[in-house]
């Protein structure tokens, strides 16, 4: 006998829990082991399984770093930095003219 195709209720079941707390990586590693199945049966599109496949992988990596006893990372200040994006029609700030890390070089 087939196995009966999936359903949205038992991708969800996957994440949620009776208590409502965060998805335990188990939880969310059986949720990922799904997707293939539920594309395949069009039950998800394929920018629904790119969506689930990378908000999967975020919760996976604030999981890991969440864990109890583990110390919790604090962002590099460069991180921060790099993460800022300066647009080219954009006035540069004077404070940020002669920094080190700017990828473009500065107007005249």
């Amino acid at each position: 006998m087939p196995p009966r195709p999936l359903r949205r209720s038992d991708l969800i079941r996957e994440l949620s829990a009776p208590d409502n707390a965060p998805p335990d990586p188990s939880r969310i590693h059986r949720f990922l082991a799904k997707l293939p199945r539920a594309f395949a049966e069009g039950l998800i599109t394929r920018e629904d399984l790119r969506c689930y496949r990378y908000l999967s992988q975020v919760m996976l990596e604030i999981a890991n770093d969440c864990q109890p006893g583990k110390p919790r990372k604090s962002p590099a200040h460069k991180n921060i930095l790099e993460a800022q994006h300066v647009f080219d029609d954009e006035p540069i700030p004077s404070e940020l003219e002669n920094d080190h890390l700017l990828t473009y070089p500065a107007r005249s």
